[in-house]
């Protein structure tokens, strides 16, 4: 007998087109890892138009400011994860201070530009993983310590966070009135819209807290936070003090 590979599924160029576009808008890679991937893709599509389709933005590509190349220490960090492996790392932080920490590697996320490790901190008993950006780590040591596995959900948990800030569960509630209300519900898997005010739609959500502030800010005057009344309170005071910042103008 012999094994036939004729049906399996091929990337044709349109294919590998969307895929280049989708990947020079990520801005993830420096220039030498970016533009290796890029011909890599260009070469396995088998048709030069590709290139010129996109050498105006492969040749103006602006590398991300950490410029580490990242591809090998990823597939370093998803091989820990997957033998369950204790890992010691150097972690610089944002304030340029660098720790170290014993580690329980669970998963690799990207976004906004970056991708980042969710680990256990062995040294703290914290419900949640904390979050680690990849090219900011110094040192990934992994051990021959094994540790029990605990299943991390990278699927359900994206439709959870905002910007890779965590914080705690909330349920909100909130009118919106923007012109897209799909990219609403795009931006927030979880929402739902459960009524309407006029021609405002009032939309419920369960989002870690943290990060969803900054996102409900993005959308202007366009949103009004119903519930819970302490996040309406937040919303309220930062608006506040950011009012302050330009009163000084007209002083």
């Amino acid at each position: 007998y012999f094994l036939s590979r004729k049906n399996v599924p091929q990337l044709d160029p349109k294919d590998i087109f969307a895929v280049l576009k989708i990947l020079l808008e990520t801005r993830a890679f420096p220039k030498e890892e970016m533009n290796r991937l890029l011909d890599s893709l260009i070469l396995a599509g088998k048709d030069p138009k590709i290139q010129e389709m996109i050498r105006n933005e492969q040749c103006y590509y602006v590398e991300p400011l950490h410029r580490q190349n990242l591809i090998d220490l990823i597939w370093k960090i998803e091989s820990s994860i997957t033998k369950s492996r204790l890992v010691e790392i150097s972690y610089r932080r944002q304030d340029s201070k660098v720790k170290d920490h014993t580690i329980k590697p669970v998963g690799i996320l990207f976004n906004e530009h970056y991708f980042y490790l969710h680990a256990q901190i062995c040294e703290n008993q914290k419900p949640h993983p904390a979050i680690f950006r990849i090219d900011r780590l110094k040192k990934y040591h992994v051990t021959d310590k094994d540790f029990l596995p605990q299943r991390f959900e990278e699927g359900i948990y994206r439709q959870y966070i905002q910007y890779m800030y965590q914080g705690q569960m909330m349920h909100i509630k909130f009118k919106f009135w923007g012109d897209s209300l799909e990219a609403v519900r795009d931006r927030l898997p979880t929402a739902k819209v459960v009524g309407n005010d006029g021609k405002k739609r009032i939309v419920e959500a369960d989002v870690y807290d943290n990060g969803i502030v900054m996102w409900l800010l993005s959308q202007r005057e366009f949103l009004e936070v119903l519930e819970p009344y302490s996040l309406r309170e937040e919303i309220k005071e930062t608006l506040k003090n950011m009012l302050k910042n330009y009163s000084k103008d007209e002083t």
